[in-house]
Parts: structure tokens; sequence; C-alpha cells
């Protein structure tokens, strides 16, 4: 394991100038949020390689800016949105490889959905399908307001699609949905392919990893059970931090916990 962030923690700055400056601050390797359709544009794409290339940095997941709209792309009952939604998500999976990420995050439906869990995980796999074509994986993410917020649910889903599902663990999501992020690691098990890490303290329950009272110890014990070997990425709004050194120091709190 090692620490990565989001280009998340610096929005509203744009992606490209968000990515510039956490390069600036030491970081090597990166979760890209997208904040709209241009982003995908073979341009923006080169110009994001030709700012990671001089420091040998990688991206590990892409998170997409349509994940709001998921419910409605792909579990709604007009068959046709869906497929027209798998086409273009087939053209963002192709330039999440292209930068070389490992993952896609995806949110999926929201908890009050109209469609069974059977069909729910029917329509994941044959999104995830089409994912691994261009060699990345699907991740769904614990999300508080969408169906994989609980326990049971993300239990369900592993047990319906076995390894044809990975997650995305998430620990504010985790917080806010009022499930243990120890118990949801357990849920998710050896699926969890990328894993979102905040810190929380009664005030709030997204801080910047070693600001608050989260168990950082025993979440690494665990995914190390698991045989999770992909990085602990820093994703919190740009409220929780004043200066841009507290994202470093935040790193260097993490690069200690995975030595210890």
């Amino acid at each position: 394991m090692d620490c990565a962030i989001s280009t998340a923690c610096l929005y509203p700055l744009e992606t490209e100038k968000s990515l510039a400056k956490l390069l600036d601050l030491g970081f090597r390797q990166f979760e890209i949020f997208t904040n709209c359709e241009s982003e995908f544009s073979g341009e923006f794409i080169k110009e994001i390689e030709n700012l990671l290339k001089p420091h040998d940095a990688h991206v590990y997941s892409v998170h997409l800016y349509t994940s709001g709209l998921e419910p409605f792309m792909f579990f709604s009952n007009y068959p046709r949105r869906f497929r027209d939604s798998v086409a273009q998500y087939a053209r963002y999976f192709e330039k999440a490889a292209q930068l070389g990420a490992k993952v896609v995050v995806f949110h999926g439906d929201r908890k009050d959905g109209n469609l069974s869990v059977e069909d729910f995980c029917d329509r994941f796999a044959a999104l995830s399908d089409v994912a691994k074509r261009d060699g990345v994986i699907l991740a769904q993410e614990n999300v508080s307001r969408c169906r994989s917020a609980t326990l049971e649910s993300v239990s369900t889903m592993k047990k319906l699609l076995g390894n044809n599902i990975k997650f995305v663990l998430d620990i504010k999501q985790a917080l806010r949905a009022g499930v243990s992020p120890l118990d949801m690691c357990d849920a998710m098990g050896e699926n969890i392919a990328c894993v979102h890490l905040s810190d929380s303290s009664e005030q709030s329950d997204c801080l910047l990893p070693g600001s608050g009272s989260f168990d950082l110890s025993s979440l690494i014990l665990k995914l190390r059970k698991y045989c999770y070997t992909g990085p602990l990425i820093i994703e919190i709004y740009n409220s929780g931090f004043k200066e841009y050194s507290e994202l470093v120091s935040s790193k260097n709190h993490i690069l200690t916990k995975l030595k210890t």
C-alpha cells in the first residue's frame, strides 16, 4: 500500500491545475476527479499525461462527473437509455485506460431505486464487462445516498456477483450511512479495489487523515488481511484544510502508519 490523493481535494480548482499543484507538493499517485465532458477529450487527456510524465507519476483511479446521474442513466425502466449510457461510459473507460488508471469509481443506483437487487446486479455486471474490455475495473463505492450504503446491500451484491464485483471503500460515506468503516471493510473483504480515506471527529465526518480520531492502524490491518495492495487515497473537501502544507502532513501521517 501507498498514499495517493484525489484532485477533488482542491475542487473547484480546475482538474489540471489541481493535479499540477499536487505534483508540486510531492504527490505521485492520484485519483483524477473529472468535472465536465471536455475533460474526456483527447487534448485534455494528453495535457494530464504531459503533467504526469516528468514526475513519473501515475493515475490509479478515475471518478466520473456523471456519478449523480447514474440512477437515471443505468437503473431506470427505459432500456434504450441504458444502452446509450453504456456506450457513453465505454468512452470514459477508454480514456481512463489511456491514463493508466486501474479503477473507475461507480456510485450506482439510489437507495429507493425501483429495480430488484438481481436486476441491479445484472446491469452492473454488463457495464463491468465493458470496462474490462479496456482493462479497467468498475468499482462500486459505498455511498450514503445509494443502494450500496448498507452492509446488507454490499454483502448481497457480493453474494450475487462474487468476484465479478469490486468495491471502493469510502470512510466518510460509511460514517454518513451510520456504518462502521471497519465493518464495511469486512463486508467488502477481498473485493476492495480502491480506498477513499478521510478522518473524523465528533464535530466532522470528513477531515484530513491524521486530524481526527479514526483508527487508521486497524483499517490498515484489515486491508492487509484482505490482501489489498492499492493506495489509500486522500479524498476530502477543500473546506477540510487551510494550507496546502496540511495535505503533505497528512500524507506523511499515512506513510508512517503504513510502516508500522
